[in-house]
């Protein structure tokens, strides 16, 4: 997201060489609905919410709000924001970071998150992963 912004503010590598709106308004749409879902499941989680992976006797499993169908709703607004933000910037350069960085570096991050909480939380979680999804309905 960093690299997008100085790409088209400053660098001029490997932005848009015409407008192209279409990618570009697409592209601000995904970043302000992935935002607010970042948003509301970091809200969702409230004391439980953490940027490491962690748990503690006070976690309990979460499964309401946004995390009632999506496993990883925060993720999806992370993930949102990584394709967002080089979109509505207007950066190829930004765009291919985002696939070759940060999406495969979030999916480990993911898979890690989900042996921690399969771990910690047992049945209780096995049994949510048979009832929801990773982050998109009907594909993951």
């Amino acid at each position: 997201m960093v690299f997008s912004i100085l790409d088209v503010w400053g660098l001029q590598l490997t932005k848009f060489t015409k407008p192209l709106w279409g990618f570009r308004l697409a592209g601000l749409a995904l970043a302000a609905a992935r935002l607010s879902l970042r948003f509301i499941a970091c809200k969702d989680l409230g004391k439980q919410y953490s940027v490491h992976v962690e748990t503690s006797d006070k976690h309990q499993l979460d499964t309401t709000g946004s995390y009632r169908t999506l496993r990883q709703p925060a993720y999806l607004g992370l993930l949102g924001l990584f394709l967002g933000i080089p979109l509505c910037m207007g950066s190829w350069g930004g765009l291919a970071l985002a696939a070759v960085g940060a999406i495969p570096a979030v999916i480990y991050r993911i898979t890690v998150d989900e042996k921690s909480l399969a771990e910690w939380f047992g049945d209780q979680y096995r049994e949510k992963q048979q009832d929801s999804w990773h982050l998109l309905p009907y594909l993951w």
